[in-house]
C-alpha cells in the first residue's frame, strides 16, 4: 500500500508515479490513496494514462482532490482500460450530475461488463442530483460486478430513489450494499425503498442514516418489508423515525418502538439463515464487522448519539461520525487524522481493515500528536561541523591569525601590456 494523501505532489513528482506506475515490471501495488494531493486535470489525465494497462493495482482513492465535471472523462478511460481494479473511491469532489453520467457510461461499456472487475464504487458527496440517478440505474442494471455503491451526502431526494427503483426491485442489479445516508429521503421515499426490498434477494446492507424526514410512515413501510425480506443483515436507520410527530399517532409511540426493535430482529434472522445455510463457512470478524467509521472527519461533524442505529451487532458501536457537507455543498478537507467511513466498501470486502486503520491513523501526516502509536518520522539532524569535539580537543586546535585592521591592504595595479607593430615601408 502506498499512502501519498494530504501531501504536496508535484508535477514533476506525479510523473515520476505514473512512470514508476507503467513500468516493466509492474510494481506489486494493489492499493495507492491519493487523496487531498490537487490531483485533477492535467495529472488526472497522466495517471490514468500510467494505469491503463496496470493490472496489478486494486484499489484506487482519489477523494477530495476537487475533481470536476470535466474530468468524468478521464475516469472514463481509466473505468474502458484498466479492467483489475475493483475499488475506486471518489469521495469529496465536484463530479456532478454530468461527471457522474460520464462514469455510468463506462460501467455500461460492453468490455466493462464483460471484463470489469470493479465492485465498489465511493460517489460520497459529488453533488448528485435526481437527474443522475437514471444513469446510476441504468449502470447497477447492466454491470453485474458492482456489488457495493455509495451515493450518501448528496441531494436525491424522493424524485432520485424513485428513479434507482428499477435497480433494486426484482433482483433487477446485483448490488448487495447501497449507502443512502443523509441523502433527504422523506417518508415516501423509505416507502418506495421498501417496495424493493421486499421482493429483494441479493442486498445485505442498506444505509439510511441521516435522513430526519423518515417518520413513522416508513419505519412502518421498512418495517413490512424487513418482516418478507430474507438476505438483508444490516439495516441503518436513525432512531429518531420512531419518535411521534404528529398528535393522533402518539398514542402509538410504544408500537414504532417495537417496530424499530423488530427490524433489528429481522436482521439477525436473516444472518442466523445465512450462517446455518453456509455452516463450513467461518466468518472473518474483520470481514463482518460493519461497526469501524471509515467517513471523513470533517471541520463541522456532528457526532450522532451511539444508541441510534440499527444494527445486527450488538457489541460495538455502529455510529460513524456523520459528514456534513458546508452550506455551499462541498465537503471541506481536513487535514487532520484520516478516518475511513462506513461506505459500505470497508468491512464488508477489505478482509485487513482493522489493520489499515490502525496503521493509517498513526500516519506520519496526522495532526492528532496524542496517537502513540504513529510512526516515527525520519528527521533531517541540523548540520554541525564540530558537533563531536569536546573542550579539551578544541583548546589544542591552533588559533586563526588575526587581521590586522590598522594596516592598509596592498594594492597591485594591474598591469597592462601594449603591442606596437612597427611597418616599414622600404
Amino acid at each position: 500500500m502506498l499512502n501519498l494523501r494530504y501531501t504536496s505532489v508535484s508535477d514533476k513528482s506525479m510523473t515520476s508515479l505514473c512512470r514508476t506506475l507503467r513500468g516493466t515490471p509492474q510494481p506489486a501495488l494493489v492499493c495507492l490513496h491519493l487523496e487531498n494531493v490537487n490531483l485533477y486535470g492535467r495529472n488526472l489525465y497522466s495517471l490514468v494514462c500510467a494505469l491503463k494497462f496496470n493490472t496489478i493495482l486494486r484499489e484506487l482513492y482519489l477523494g477530495e482532490n476537487n475533481l470536476q465535471s470535466a474530468d468524468g472523462a478521464h475516469l472514463y478511460q481509466l473505468i474502458t482500460n484498466n479492467f483489475a481494479l475493483q475499488m475506486l473511491d471518489l469521495r469529496n469532489n465536484q463530479l456532478a450530475d454530468s461527471g457522474i453520467t460520464k462514469i455510468c457510461e463506462a460501467l455500461r461499456h460492453p468490455e466493462v461488463i464483460k471484463n470489469s472487475s470493479l465492485t465498489a464504487l465511493v460517489l460520497w458527496n459529488n453533488k448528485i442530483t435526481v437527474n443522475a440517478m437514471n444513469a446510476i440505474a441504468g449502470a447497477l442494471c447492466d454491470n453485474v460486478h458492482l456489488e457495493t455503491i455509495n451515493i450518501g451526502n448528496n441531494f436525491i431526494g424522493e424524485g432520485g430513489v424513485q428513479r434507482l427503483r428499477p435497480a433494486l426491485g426484482c433482483n433487477g442489479s446485483n448490488l448487495r450494499r447501497l449507502g443512502l445516508q443523509n441523502t433527504h429521503m422523506t417518508c415516501q421515499s423509505a416507502i418506495i425503498l421498501a417496495e424493493c426490498l421486499a421482493d429483494n434477494t441479493t442486498m445485505v446492507r442498506v444505509d439510511l442514516r441521516d435522513n430526519p424526514g423518515i417518520g413513522s410512515a416508513g419505519l412502518l413501510a421498512l418495517h413490512s418489508a424487513m418482516k418478507i425480506n430474507t438476505s438483508i443483515t444490516l439495516l441503518n436507520l436513525d432512531q429518531s423515525c420512531v419518535v411521534a410527530t404528529s398528535v393522533k399517532v402518539r398514542p402509538y409511540q410504544e408500537n414504532f418502538r417495537r417496530y424499530y426493535d423488530d427490524i433489528k430482529r429481522y436482521c439477525e434472522r436473516n444472518k442466523h439463515s445465512v450462517q446455518q445455510e453456509k455452516p463450513e463457512v467461518d466468518p472473518d470478524p474483520k470481514a463482518t464487522d460493519s461497526s469501524k467509521a471509515e467517513e471523513p472527519t470533517m471541520e463541522n461533524e456532528h457526532k450522532p448519539e451511539h444508541d441510534t442505529t440499527v444494527t445486527v451487532t450488538t457489541d460495538e458501536d455502529t455510529t460513524p461520525p456523520n459528514d456534513q457537507p458546508n452550506p455551499s455543498g462541498t465537503s471541506s478537507a481536513p487535514k487532520g487524522k484520516f478516518m475511513r467511513t462506513s461506505s459500505l466498501t470497508c468491512a464488508e470486502t477489505v478482509s485487513d481493515i482493522n489493520e489499515r486503520i490502525r496503521v493509517m491513523g498513526g500516519s506520519t501526516h496526522s495532526l492528532d500528536e496524542t496517537n502513540t502509536d504513529s510512526v516515527q518520522t525520519i528527521k533531517k539532524s541540523p548540520m554541525s561541523s564540530h558537533s563531536s569535539l569536546g573542550l579539551a580537543e578544541w583548546s589544542s586546535l591552533p588559533a586563526i591569525p588575526q587581521a590586522n585592521l590598522s594596516a592598509k591592504p596592498t594594492v597591485r595595479k594591474l598591469r597592462r601590456f601594449f603591442r606596437f607593430a612597427f611597418v616599414f615601408n622600404f
